[in-house]
């Protein structure tokens, strides 16, 4: 019988090991880069929905206010008049 390990059996032993953590560690950054991109995305998504809340709030009040629904913007004079 023999006892121990050879050189070889140490060597591919310890290249399959490393293999396999290579794996883990590039599983782990693809994992950390996908997060990093989703949470981009996610804010972006987040500020355009906020930006056409915004744009129907300004179309709705010039609505209320019964001026022309294609009208996004009041200008000075309008909002003065509006004032009164």
């Amino acid at each position: 019988m023999r006892k121990g390990l050879t050189l070889i059996e140490i060597i591919v032993a310890l290249f399959v090991f490393a293999v396999g953590m290579l794996a883990v560690v590039r599983t782990i950054t693809t994992s950390i880069s996908l997060i990093t991109v989703t949470k981009l995305k996610t804010q972006a998504i987040a500020l355009a929905k906020e930006g056409m809340d915004e744009m129907f709030n300004i179309r709705d009040t010039n609505l209320a206010r019964g001026l022309n629904r294609n009208c996004a913007f009041v200008s000075p004079d309008a909002i003065s008049a509006l004032q009164e």
